[in-house]
């Protein structure tokens, strides 16, 4: 089922989203428990965000961060996601989340849906996943530490 996030969720969502920090390539960057939980509710706060889960026997098993923006030379809103968790044992609900965010943002007027790119680096997986969806590659981030 899928349904919005709420405060309760914070601390669950708080560890799936630490298990992936811990696993991207901003695992060096220092996790910062409370700035991860003020997030957390300006997510649920605001309506420009989109903060919904899935929960399997009431435990959560995907979960999804995104909100819209302006575009820099022209009106109009885009939608982008921020962060997509999904466990390893329910990959469709992945694909169901992202259908949802799409319905969500249609619904403000948003004219595109960004995918992030992973944090993992290149993932043929993630790239299939996105592909099935009918997403198409739209340029690369590059990055620099500092």
């Amino acid at each position: 089922m899928i349904r919005d996030a709420n405060y309760e969720d914070i601390e669950d969502v708080f560890n799936l989203g630490h298990s992936l920090w811990l696993e991207s390539n901003y695992r060096h960057l220092p996790w910062d428990n409370e700035k991860a939980r003020r997030m957390g509710h300006v997510f649920i706060e605001r309506d420009d965000k989109y903060f919904r889960i899935v929960e399997k026997d009431e435990k959560i098993i995907a979960f999804c961060m995104g909100g819209l923006s302006d575009y820099i030379f022209s009106e109009g809103l885009f939608a982008e996601e921020y962060l997509l968790y999904t466990e390893k044992k329910a990959p469709l609900s992945g694909a169901k989340l992202m259908r949802d965010f799409e319905k969500w943002a249609r619904q403000w007027g948003a004219l595109e849906m960004n995918f992030s790119t992973t944090a993992y680096g290149e993932d043929p997986r993630y790239e299939a996943f996105c592909t099935r969806l009918g997403y198409e590659p739209c340029g690369r981030n590059w990055k620099r530490r500092l």
